[in-house]
């Protein structure tokens, strides 16, 4: 019952404002950008640690929804570029001053790059 109710909510929200969903949709890969530093850093990186994650994903997630709904383009470069740098620099620089993963969370790091090699997977 929910879905058919939301999916008329849905229509009559799209028939107010048809470039919503372009604005929302570009608005989201640029929040999204800011989560592959965090993701290919926690995976390929034994000194990347969570608060370097949380930090670029909350910081780079608020410059991208500050660019992009406050319409800034410094040196006219799209809002997602922007917020892709910021979280990759915070993700490093935070993870390197900040005390190391646990010798156990990177042999799980290694077990699982090694299971995905012996795999072929990647």
């Amino acid at each position: 019952m929910f879905v058919p109710l939301f999916a008329i909510a849905i229509f009559f929200f799209a028939s107010l404002r048809l470039d919503l969903f372009a604005i929302l949709s570009v608005a989201s890969s640029a929040g999204l950008l800011v989560m592959v530093p965090a993701l290919m850093g926690t995976f390929y990186w034994k000194r990347g640690t969570a608060a370097g994650a949380i930090i670029s994903i909350v910081v780079g997630g608020t410059i991208a929804a500050w660019f992009q709904f406050g319409g800034l383009r410094p040196l006219g470069i799209w809002p997602g570029i922007w917020s892709g740098i910021t979280a990759t620099i915070l993700f490093i620089v935070v993870s390197l001053l900040t005390k190391p993963p646990q010798q156990k969370a990177t042999d799980f790091i290694d077990f699982v790059n090694d299971s995905l090699d012996e795999k072929k997977i990647i």
